[in-house]
């Protein structure tokens, strides 16, 4: 992932509740000193879950970003529940034929 030219990339981790999005991006973001400690969805302590509904049931609700480094090059990490992103998708594609 180092390469001799900076370069910014958009990461975007998307998968179904319960498939570790949150314990795989967090991992990252820590294994690059992005943060400093390991939360847990389970506890409430993630760092990428952090609204109050999503710390009480342990689930991504919203859609969280974050930014690691390596080398010169920055990574641009976008975290989402893929169930709530084709529910909305639908609804909006339902609304444009309505239309």
């Amino acid at each position: 992932l180092t390469g001799s030219e900076n370069m910014n990339k958009v990461i975007g981790i998307m998968a179904h509740v319960d498939a570790g999005k949150t314990t795989f991006s967090e991992q990252l973001l820590y294994k690059y000193n992005s943060i400093r400690s390991i939360g847990r969805v389970d506890y409430g302590t993630s760092y990428l879950d952090r609204d109050e509904t999503e710390m009480k049931r342990g689930i991504t609700i919203f859609a969280a970003q974050a930014e690691f480094t390596i080398g010169n090059n920055r990574y641009f990490l976008v975290h989402r529940d893929i169930l709530i992103f084709l529910l909305k998708w639908n609804v909006q594609f339902l609304y444009l034929i309505m239309e």
